[in-house]
């Protein structure tokens, strides 16, 4: 069975760690878990066609590409279409993981058939395969005592985590992300 699972964020120096990166550094986690029961694996390399950084992970019965669209988030679309074509990956096997500034740091969501709600790499994804009807594991950016409707958000987003929320993220988010993942692919 062939999966793709999709990280959303920057690429560049500059963005590595911004809360608009929490797709990549999620990918880069449910990775090295994977890595663990699924032991074939590639390095990451730079896809021309699908405009990413890819690699994957395989055994006898799996097959999953991992993404991270190099397209800058408001074109994450572009990568997203190609590979479902390219790599004949059927869009019900394709998760892509995103930053969410409307869920608590700490927390994820797992959603299918949902709209963009302002996030500029989704409304791309959703505009490039003309359909919301794909599996999002959202990731939680907000800190708790801070108030969304206070912020500039395109400037929240851009801005760097802190130390703390990095470890709020490895500690929790992002083992809640290999969870559903886990039960989506049914390893």
């Amino acid at each position: 069975m062939k999966y793709l699972i999709i990280g959303l964020g920057n690429p560049g120096e500059e963005y590595t760690k911004t809360r608009h990166n929490a797709g990549f550094m999620a990918v880069d986690f449910v990775f090295e878990e994977f890595s663990k029961n699924l032991h074939i694996k590639t390095p990451w390399k730079m896809c021309k066609l699908t405009q990413s950084l890819r690699s994957t992970l395989k055994d006898k019965n799996h097959e999953i590409m991992f993404l991270k669209p190099q397209t800058y988030m408001n074109m994450s679309g572009v990568t997203v279409k190609k590979a479902i074509s390219r790599f004949k990956i059927p869009l019900e096997n394709t998760i892509v993981l995103h930053d969410d500034i409307d869920i608590v740091l700490g927390k994820v969501k797992y959603q299918k058939g949902r709209g963009d709600a302002g996030h500029n790499g989704i409304k791309s994804i959703i505009q490039y395969i003309n359909t919301k009807d794909f599996v999002r594991i959202r990731i939680g950016i907000l800190p708790e005592n801070i108030d969304k409707k206070k912020l500039d958000t395109a400037k929240f987003v851009l801005n760097n985590f802190t130390q703390k929320e990095i470890k709020i993220l490895s500690e929790k988010s992002f083992p809640q992300t290999v969870k559903y993942l886990y039960h989506f692919l049914k390893l």
